[in-house]
């Protein structure tokens, strides 16, 4: 468990990720990130101005750190990683984490976290969620 001054972390591993929208997938990652709403009450925003007025970063950024701590000794996670970076043409970690929790690839990338958080496989390039990550990051 990784404790900021504030929070404490558990990878919510039971937690179900499914969207089809980009409303659907921004409230997803609200719900699983826990993030705290900063509502904005200015009427001549349209609904994705608000949402995006609403986005809590800060939350997101400790997420993103104790993920990255958690898993840098995973080889198969670290090699995603890299290649999410590359796709935004980075080395960066940290950037890389970021991609695969973008619209495209959250979905498989939150199973594949379930997993290596359940300690349930030890060799994740043999999963399905693996395996297609792997599959669209390297066509990139």
């Amino acid at each position: 468990m990784f404790k900021s001054s504030t929070t404490s972390f558990v990878y919510p591993t039971n937690d179900k990720v499914k969207y089809t929208t980009d409303a659907e997938y921004r409230q997803s990652l609200r719900n699983l990130f826990k993030m705290n709403e900063h509502l904005s009450n200015n009427q001549y925003l349209d609904e994705i101005s608000k949402d995006e007025n609403n986005y809590d970063e800060q939350t997101v950024k400790l997420w993103i750190d104790w993920i990255s701590e958690e898993t840098q000794n995973c080889y198969e996670l670290n090699e995603l990683y890299k290649l999410a970076a590359a796709t935004m043409i980075s080395l960066d970690r940290h950037t890389g984490l970021a991609v695969l929790f973008s619209f495209d690839y959250f979905e498989d990338f939150h199973s594949l976290l379930s997993i290596y958080f359940k300690n349930v496989i030890n060799d994740l390039e043999m999963t399905s969620p693996y395996e297609r990550l792997w599959n669209r990051l390297i066509k990139k």
